[in-house]
């Protein structure tokens, strides 16, 4: 059994950080052979290593004060995924909305991980592929 594909459900925003970080992220789409038909951007599937290879090359074309995941981040909407739109903007906190966010993730995002460490006034929500 070999690894299923995942969505990759925001394309638009892949699209929009490369723009903001001055490149063309489609040449790259298609170098990692991840096929993208414009018409239904829901649709686009990509293996876990496509989507890995693909944010390893963004990162290195992004100019230095630009760091592509921290652009992605900025550029994302809920588009694809309206129900997480609504719960994060309805949410009383942040740290409320993960703990729901977890629980929709392991039916929608099962292969996505997060977790919030904190470290004195500071919090950070880590996001891992498993």
């Amino acid at each position: 059994m070999g690894v299923k594909p995942i969505p990759l459900f925001m394309l638009s925003a892949w699209i929009k950080a490369a723009a903001k970080c001055g490149f063309n992220v489609q040449p790259l789409f298609k170098e990692a052979g991840i096929k993208i038909d414009l018409i239904r951007l829901e649709d686009a599937r990509v293996s876990p290593l496509q989507l890995i290879s693909l944010l390893e090359q963004c990162v290195a074309m992004s100019p230095p004060d630009k760091h592509f995941p921290l652009v992605l981040g900025d550029t994302f909407a809920f588009e694809s995924l309206p129900e997480f739109e609504t719960l994060l903007t309805t949410s009383p906190t942040l740290r409320e909305a993960l703990r729901v966010a977890d629980l929709a993730r392991r039916m929608v995002l099962p292969w996505l991980t997060l977790e919030v460490k904190e470290e004195g006034e500071l919090a950070k929500v880590i996001v891992g592929f498993d």
